[in-house]
């Protein structure tokens, strides 16, 4: 649930890598989201801490220099009862849906993200948006 009724639902996307932060980010806007990015686990654990409204969702990365996406969630999910945690990975075996972090059950996203499935279980587990405009993602050049 966002923080604050009349904002559409937080999330933060965590990426060493620019090009994946950058379309990640602009799906999630589509959806209606508001999205901010992080390029590193100690960013996005700053942002975190410091953002009003708070993060309702952070979608990290696994393997990033520095703090890990499994290091950050590990610390989000001991500070905070939110925001939900989600990890992505190109590195786990497709089999992985979800790991243990300290007693927590966290989803596991392979990467490159099936879009359709990730607009499902979003909107599951974020509070309902109005239907997405498919006209600012088509190219029209």
């Amino acid at each position: 649930m966002p923080a604050h009724p009349d904002a559409p639902p937080a999330l933060l996307v965590v990426d060493d890598e620019e090009m994946v932060t950058r379309l990640v980010a602009r799906y999630f806007r589509h959806l209606g989201y508001t999205v901010l990015t992080a390029a590193s686990g100690e960013e996005a654990l700053a942002m975190v801490r410091s953002r009003r409204p708070p993060i309702d969702l952070v979608l990290s990365d696994v393997v990033m220099p520095g703090m890990s996406g499994t290091e950050l969630a590990g610390w989000l999910l001991a500070e905070y009862p939110t925001p939900a945690v989600v990890l992505m990975t190109g590195q786990l075996p497709d089999e992985v849906e979800r790991v243990r972090i300290d007693g927590h059950i966290v989803p596991v996203w392979h990467k490159p993200l099936d879009l359709d499935r990730t607009e499902a279980v979003l909107r599951r587990m974020l509070p309902a948006l109005p239907p997405a405009d498919d006209s600012e993602l088509r190219d029209t050049s």
